[in-house]
Order: structure tokens, then sequence, then C-alpha cells
């Protein structure tokens, strides 16, 4: 969620114990989403190797090997957007959405992000790749043991 209320803890939003290192509220979840609800992009990786030995000699061995990494080129998402939700102060409007004036403990307005309003919707894949988990990668080699 992005924003927060003033005067609570985590804006008094979450009724959650979220500071940031100036002891002020910070973002956090809206009240109706349980935390850790929400399940992220599955992993797939399949590494695969297959290696060879040629003895020569009595103490000399020729080895050649084969290694693949993501050897189906599976695409890992690795990162996704995160706000679903946005605080709106009473009596403001935001993303077209009007929350009203505040009467009594009316503390503001907590409303979804969606498009056209956000530029990237929650869930979508913001990242797919990495320094150990990208494309395809194959590996050859050849040592001689003696």
């Amino acid at each position: 969620m992005s924003a927060n209320a003033g005067g609570g803890i985590d804006g008094g939003l979450t009724g959650g114990t979220m500071s940031s290192s100036s002891g002020l509220g910070t973002p956090g979840r809206a009240p109706f989403v349980g935390r850790n609800s929400i399940k992220g992009p599955d992993f797939n990786n399949l590494d695969f190797r297959i290696a060879r030995t040629f003895p020569i000699h009595e103490k000399i061995n020729f080895q050649v090997l084969g290694e693949a990494f993501n050897l189906l080129n599976h695409p890992n998402i690795l990162s996704e957007a995160t706000t679903g939700y946005f605080y709106i102060k009473p009596g403001a409007t935001a993303d077209g959405v009007t929350c009203p004036a505040a009467t009594g403990t009316f503390n503001g307005c907590i409303a979804p992000e969606v498009a056209p309003f956000t530029s990237t919707p929650v869930g979508t894949p913001t990242g797919t790749s990495g320094v150990l988990y990208t494309e395809r990668q194959l590996q050859f080699s050849a040592k001689l043991f003696f």
C-alpha cells in the first residue's frame, strides 16, 4: 500500500506495529489483506550435466563434460509490482477516487490501484533475470588428469 494516514501506528490502517527508523508510521497492508496471503510466482530451474572419462594411460585420463543451466529456458520472475492499494486523505481525490470529508473517527479511504490510474498493476512481473537465474546457459570443458 502506498501513502499512509497520520496519527497512529502504521497510520492506523493495519493495526500493526510497523515503523520506520524515524519512528513514524510506514505504508503497510490494507486491513482486509492478510499477512503473507499473496502467493508469489513459482520458480522453475533444471540444470543438467553429462561427463565422460577416457583412460589414456595407467595414470593419465582425459575427461569431457557438458553442462546446461536452466535447460528448459523457463523465464523465472524474480520481482513483481507490489502496491495494490493506496491511502487517500479525507476530502481529497486521487486517481479518480474521491474520499468523503472526515467525520468523527473517519480517517481516510483505502482505494485499489487499478488501470489506467496505476502504471504497474499489482502482480505484474518487473524483473525476470539475475546473475544466477537467467536464460539458458551452456558450458563445455575438457580436463586432462595426470
